[in-house]
């Protein structure tokens, strides 16, 4: 009898210590200037929800469990036989870009050259952001390159045309430090 009740509270010992471990706060740690000293260290604890807002660099092992992308929507209207623009703001900043092509005839539009999306967010090798482009009428909507630094690659290596009521993602990619790749998946109603 004595012998299980000795396993019975070692059972119960782990049991706690596990759960406390569940409860374990995220720790941050700032390594900032305090006062004269540049070699202090803040250690910041957070039980809940951490908000981080303005430009975050964070380096060596990080993990972010289950992120969230967020980004808002925006309309481009396209002119018939007209080239339109898709900017790099658009692309970096919206994740969804809704195109009203011209009812009359086919609408041109053009992604935006690695150039520009290098400035505004591909800032480092291996960056990538996805945009979401749908097709809101019954006229086609074909995407060409923004210049020759930017490639677009599709699966089936032809041109991308956005159906009636299509949908298109698109990965931009950077590759090097003068070449971008758009990654095009094209989707049917």
């Amino acid at each position: 009898m004595n012998k299980n009740i000795g396993i019975y509270v070692a059972i119960g010992i782990l049991a706690i210590i596990s759960l406390a471990g569940l409860f374990k706060p995220i720790q941050v740690v700032v390594q900032s200037p305090l006062g004269a000293s540049t070699d202090e260290t803040n250690i910041k604890n957070f039980l809940n929800t951490v908000t981080i807002s303005g430009k975050t660099v964070l380096s060596g092992d990080v993990r972010v469990l289950s992120p969230v992308t967020t980004g808002a929507s925006t309309t481009i209207t396209a002119s018939p036989a007209t080239t339109t623009a898709i900017t790099a703001a658009v692309a970096c900043d919206k994740s969804l870009a809704n195109v009203t092509p011209s009812i009359t005839a086919a609408s041109i539009l053009t992604l935006p050259t690695a150039e520009l999306m290098f400035a505004d967010c591909l800032t480092t090798n291996g960056d990538e952001v996805t945009l979401y482009v749908r097709n809101l009428n019954s006229s086609t909507t074909v995407i060409t390159a923004g210049s020759a630094s930017t490639t677009i690659a599709i699966d089936n290596g032809g041109t991308v045309t956005l159906g009636a009521l299509g949908s298109a993602k698109i990965t931009f990619v950077r590759l090097a430090n003068n070449l971008m790749w758009a990654f095009v998946s094209v989707f049917k109603p």
